[in-house]
């Protein structure tokens, strides 16, 4: 039996646990971003997509729910469960609504000043616990995170396509991650 806190607060082992990485931030919305997007949001995770083009964020948004509709014709998932799957992706164009994200993955284009200076605004952004992610599979992960003002917490995630039918994903660390 858990017993409250002399505060007055339930003790800590009482509250329910909240999931690690349960939101999840992905910065560009192209193919591998809306597929990460959707199978983050089918995983049950709160997924908020960035991307500076409404048409990109319109697309992601559109293709989450065509493959939703999908599964409910396949008898895959309930309307319920779809509802539930589209509620859970937001989409933004700003890297500032990345700010509460447990994990940010960016997915941009492979350019290595592209994707710094995005790490370099998310420095400023994410709580110090956040993990910053790349899906670069061509540049150096190593390099990214000595230039992070968190060195510790940068890895690389290298999605296969089409990411909702691959079920893997390559996690690089670097020399520095933690």
């Amino acid at each position: 039996m858990d017993l409250p806190s002399t505060s007055g607060q339930p003790s800590p082992s009482s509250q329910p646990a909240r999931p690690a990485l349960q939101t999840i931030a992905v910065v560009g919305l192209g193919t591998m971003g809306s597929g990460i997007a959707e199978v983050l949001a089918r995983a049950g995770r709160e997924v908020i997509g960035i991307d500076i083009s409404e048409a990109a964020a319109r697309r992601a948004t559109a293709a989450l729910a065509a493959a939703t509709a999908r599964s409910v014709a396949r008898e895959q998932l309930t309307e319920q469960e779809r509802e539930a799957v589209l509620a859970r992706f937001r989409t933004f164009s700003e890297l500032g609504a990345a700010a509460d994200a447990d994990l940010v993955i960016e997915v941009v284009p492979e350019s290595y000043e592209l994707k710094q200076r995005i790490f370099r605004e998310l420095d400023a952004i994410v709580r110090p616990t956040a993990i910053l992610a790349t899906g670069t599979n061509a540049l150096s992960v190593t390099r990214m995170a000595a230039e992070s003002q968190r060195p510790e917490r940068v890895v690389g995630l290298h999605f296969f396509n089409p990411v909702p039918a691959m079920k893997l994903v390559e996690v690089v660390s670097s020399v520095l991650t933690a």
